[in-house]
């Protein structure tokens, strides 16, 4: 039996140091024979991670997706997480003016 092809095009997103990573999100096109993203990968969706902890440093890190599928030939497109410079305080912080 042959592979159907599959692809996993996962969407950018950004964050600032500091603060915890966003909730990602992926599209998926090419499925076959009544299977549906929840019956593939379960209710949470296909799992999408990266190497960037929550101290990681600003740049750009790879949100990717490590699942394999035996009746799907799987292309993953991968998105980017870009960590933003320093985060912003909490508005409820008052800090005293500069003398």
């Amino acid at each position: 039996v042959s592979q159907a092809p599959l692809t996993v095009a996962i969407a950018d997103a950004v964050r600032a140091v500091g603060t915890p990573n966003p909730a990602f999100a992926a599209t998926v096109s090419g499925l076959v024979a009544g299977d549906t993203v929840a019956s593939l990968f379960g209710p949470g969706g296909v799992p999408l991670t990266t190497d960037a902890g929550f101290a990681a440093p600003a740049g750009s890190y790879a949100i990717t997706t490590t699942v394999r599928l035996r009746n799907y030939a799987l292309t993953v497109q991968p998105g980017v997480l870009t960590v933003t410079g320093l985060a912003l305080p909490p508005p409820d912080i008052v800090r005293p003016p500069d003398v």
